[in-house]
């Protein structure tokens, strides 16, 4: 018995793997959002939803890029305005503008993972000013379903 069979794991075989492919799907997942209840003009008994989806591993690689791009801009701009120290905020400010680094990355993530609606990233900055916890759920939700990644089809049956 070698040592993977004695602990329970079993090493990945690519046969399985290429039988499972048409089989396979992106992860969504509806998610309620009651906060926007009032703002959508909704019934008591209706809940407003965001359907969302797992990030493929190029578009997480998209927003670690565009983040580390934030902070060589910002780098940048500090090493240019240090020379006159007035100046460091205003350069701060205008490369970042008034949003810290990790929550561009959290709205980069649910605009990429949105479904539906399909909302401009003005409106995603719009929410998470006024629904901050809207988007941080939107947020958790991608990165959940990113990290279980794809799920086998509804009604797709065993080969």
């Amino acid at each position: 018995m070698d040592a993977t069979e004695s602990t329970g794991h079993v090493v990945l075989k690519a046969k399985k793997l290429d039988s499972a492919r048409s089989r396979l799907e992106p992860r969504k997942l509806e998610v309620e959002v009651p906060e926007l209840n009032e703002v959508m003009g909704l019934e008591p008994n209706e809940t407003a939803i965001v359907i969302v989806r797992q990030l493929e591993l190029s578009e997480i690689l998209k927003i670690k890029v565009s983040t580390l791009d934030y902070a060589r801009n910002l780098v940048d701009g500090i090493v240019e305005a240090v020379a006159d120290r007035s100046q460091v905020k205003a350069a701060v400010t205008e490369i970042w503008g008034d949003m810290p680094p990790e929550a561009r990355e959290r709205i980069d993530v649910v605009e990429m993972g949105m479904i539906e609606p399909k909302l401009s990233r003005a409106d995603i900055i719009y929410l998470s000013k006024l629904f901050p916890m809207v988007i941080t759920r939107l947020y958790t939700k991608i990165i959940d379903l990113t990290t279980q990644g794809a799920s086998l089809k509804k009604n797709s049956s065993s080969s």
